[in-house]
């Protein structure tokens, strides 16, 4: 196998609970406190107002309940920055908090397809675009739509791979074997559909790392699912 890179992490997790429809506005609070809002990384947006098309290298999740921070690659590189700053307290909306860091946890795997298949969680993932969608309503059996479903997770994880620096001159398999019932979460006042599963792959992942639409704000989580 050729084309592998080794991916570093960090995960900041911090001792305040938060909920999913939160983590915008902890996103928000986090770059208001940064005052020059830092790094590009953080917010994803140029100095001339567009948008940083590319994968998100910074994340802010809920890890356990808890508000986190996934930081990938070079975003862990500029990682001081934010380390530096002041985060006692956080205006989530219209209230304000105390945040202070539990615990960093850094990681490296190396990122490359195998012949080894390994089993991971997806959580709140966004696969459908309203082309994607329609797709799926129209689909005649579970079976086609899991096909339609893999088919986008395969998408999802390539352009992951490309976002990352990882080449993958093998064939990439992304295998659901099972899935919840699809739900319903708002982004922005839009409605979204939105699923957990569990798939297989022969892509080797960081755990906690984002997939699919809006990664950057605690949707496709991907985690490994371990054997008890």
């Amino acid at each position: 196998m050729k084309g592998g890179k080794y991916i570093k992490t960090l995960r900041i997790i911090f001792n305040s609970p938060i909920t999913n429809n939160e983590i915008p506005l902890f996103r928000g609070a986090v770059l208001a406190s940064m005052q020059q809002k830092g790094d590009i990384l953080f917010h994803n947006h140029t100095s001339e107002d567009g948008f940083r098309y590319a994968y998100p290298l910074i994340q802010y999740k809920r890890i356990k309940s808890k508000a986190s921070i996934v930081v990938i690659e070079q975003g862990a590189d500029i990682v001081g920055e934010f380390l530096s700053k002041d985060f006692s307290v956080l205006q989530i909306g219209e209230e304000k908090r105390e945040f202070e860091i539990e615990k960093i946890l850094p990681s490296r795997i190396f990122m490359q397809v195998w012949q080894t298949e390994f089993n991971y969680r997806l959580r709140r993932w966004l696969p459908l675009n309203s082309e994607n969608y329609q797709k799926y309503l129209s689909a005649k059996s579970l079976l086609e739509r899991i096909a339609l479903l893999e088919s986008i997770l395969k998408g999802n994880l390539l352009s992951l791979c490309k976002g990352l620096g990882v080449f993958v001159s093998e064939e990439l398999r992304a295998n659901i074997t099972s899935l919840s019932e699809p739900f319903i979460v708002r982004n922005k006042g839009v409605k979204l559909m939105a699923f957990d599963l569990e798939f297989t792959s022969n892509l080797s992942l960081p755990n906690f790392i984002g997939v699919g639409k809006n990664a950057s704000i605690g949707y496709g989580i991907v985690t490994e699912k371990r054997e008890q």
